[in-house]
């Protein structure tokens, strides 16, 4: 076979920014063919296959769905595609029908509010009262004499609602697994090729939503684990390594495939729907993709739908209530004397109000507090009004400091105070 006419699957990743599993993917429905060289392990695809991916990435940009673009490349002429099209013409525009009227909805109500006598009732308290009574009105249906709007706009917002993905938040466990260890995008699959040669799927067994493996995000590197058995030992998986994953909380929905840019728009919404919610986004850990009920198993699902469902895993954490250390790193005894801790990064800011010291003894030499916003740094010592010192700890008030770098610093002569521990909270 002649390979200087064919193209390598990471060169046709690179090219046109999008992942060697999304090509894989578009193979399995049948958009697009792949060969094998003796001499190169890899997928290797030809001019055609070239012309058509690029058919296929248009149209999804146009945000046509893989069981649409099947039935474009299923069918000769031109009818399937302009009836396709079509009807993304009417979907927008009812779309943008919905919001016009929505718009026109919250319009009128505002020029209801503002026709009514708010200026004599500045205080916080009326103004409570006045919504609580206009939130009435509306539940009555009887909204100035036009409940034709309320019923028009509990309708449009049902319609809008339905575009916002449903998010879930799951706690996945602890458990063992083999990593591909940090890979470019271009090579993480390194581990998923290994693992389907012989009888090495028996390695193997499901995390969630008869699910094995996870790729998970790490900067600009990319991470891909695969659950194990309890039986499996190092040497099953050589030259590959076994690690502990951490598990955590999670918040995930599910793109229409595994396709870039549906897993933007996804990744986004679960973001947006985080900010109502008491969680936050755990930075510490990292973005996580699988395809859930995929294989043989189940191909209704597949046929069902029109393509493979890939669920976005967003580490989350609880917001405030709990205290966060300072890395260990950062919280450093210089000598037997002193004591420094400096510049934790903005996520361990982002949520807290205190600074909190805990020691023992007494600080002979004195201690410091300090804030860089962003320069120079402002110190806080011994004794200033943004700092209570009581049962063995010193606590920073940050809500009346401004900064976006924070440390602390203590001193003494002979027997002086033990840091016992340093946190946010």
């Amino acid at each position: 076979m002649v390979m200087s006419n064919l193209v390598k699957i990471r060169d046709v990743s690179s090219k046109y920014d999008i992942s060697a599993r999304t090509l894989r993917y578009y193979e399995d429905m049948g958009l697009i063919s792949s060969t094998r060289s003796d001499d190169y392990a890899h997928r290797l695809y030809d001019e055609p296959t070239i012309q058509r991916l690029e058919q296929i990435l248009i149209l999804r940009k146009l945000n046509i769905s893989i069981k649409d673009i099947q039935r474009i490349f299923n069918t000769s002429g031109s009818e399937v595609v302009l009836e396709i099209l079509g009807k993304k013409v009417d979907t927008i525009d009812e779309e943008v029908s919905l919001l016009h009227e929505l718009k026109e909805i919250v319009l009128n109500f505002i020029r209801h509010i503002e026709q009514a006598d708010f200026a004599k009732e500045s205080d916080v308290k009326m103004l409570y009262e006045k919504a609580k009574e206009i939130e009435t009105q509306i539940v009555n249906v009887d909204y100035n004499g036009n409940p034709a709007n309320v019923n028009r706009l509990l309708e449009i917002t049902e319609k809008l609602d339905k575009k916002i993905p449903d998010v879930m938040v799951v706690r996945i466990p602890k458990f063992r697994a083999v990593t591909s260890g940090l890979q470019s995008w271009d090579t993480w699959g390194v581990l998923m090729d290994w693992a389907w040669q012989g009888d090495r799927q028996r390695l193997f067994e499901d995390i969630i939503f008869n699910s094995i493996d996870f790729l998970i995000r790490r900067g600009d590197k990319v991470e891909y684990v695969m659950k194990v058995k309890d039986f499996v030992t190092a040497a099953d998986v050589a030259p590959f390594e076994l690690i502990e994953f951490e598990g955590g909380l999670y918040a995930l929905s599910v793109s229409i495939d595994d396709d870039g840019e549906s897993i933007e728009k996804v990744e986004g919404k679960i973001f947006k729907w985080l900010d109502a919610t008491n969680f936050e986004y755990d930075d510490e850990r990292g973005v996580m993709g699988g395809m859930v009920y995929s294989g043989d198993d189940f191909e209704d699902i597949k046929a069902g739908l029109g393509y493979e469902q890939l669920t976005r895993y967003i580490p989350i954490k609880l917001k405030d209530g709990k205290s966060i250390d300072f890395p260990h790193e950062l919280s450093l005894p210089l000598n037997d004397n002193e004591f420094t801790c400096w510049n934790p990064s903005p996520k361990y800011l982002r949520a807290a109000k205190q600074m909190v010291v805990e020691y023992d003894g007494a600080f002979s030499g004195g201690y410091m507090f300090a804030r860089q916003n962003p320069t120079p740094w402002e110190s806080y010592p011994d004794g200033h009004d943004v700092i209570t010192e009581a049962d063995g700890k010193l606590v920073f008030d940050l809500v009346k400091t401004q900064g976006v770098k924070l440390g602390f610093a203590a001193w003494g002569e002979g027997e002086s105070a033990k840091v016992k521990r340093v946190y946010l909270t």
